[in-house]
């Protein structure tokens, strides 16, 4: 997991692998700060099918927000399908 901060947006690359054994993905992925902003992020990966035992290398940005924000611990948050599940890793 690497995260950047650059011209006003966060970008995040990180790698998540399919421990089940169905096809999944992931949606609903953001930062969460100390202060509990939710910093929403998009890109590459997201939404796409996963099979299991396959790892998915996400790109992830935010949009624009006003400062930076790089001081841990920062959370990464997500939502598995089809099982509904979030999970959090704190960073």
């Amino acid at each position: 997991m690497n995260i950047e901060y650059e011209n006003n947006q966060y970008f995040v690359n990180i790698s998540l692998k399919n421990n089940q054994d169905k096809i999944g993905w992931i949606s609903g992925t953001s930062l969460v700060t100390v202060e509990e902003d939710d910093i929403h992020l998009t890109g590459a990966g997201i939404d796409e099918k996963v099979e299991p035992g396959e790892t998915i290398y996400l790109q992830l940005f935010s949009l624009e927000v006003d400062e930076s924000i790089t001081d841990p611990p920062l959370t990464l948050s997500y939502t598995v399908f089809p099982s509904g599940k979030t999970y959090s890793v704190e960073i």
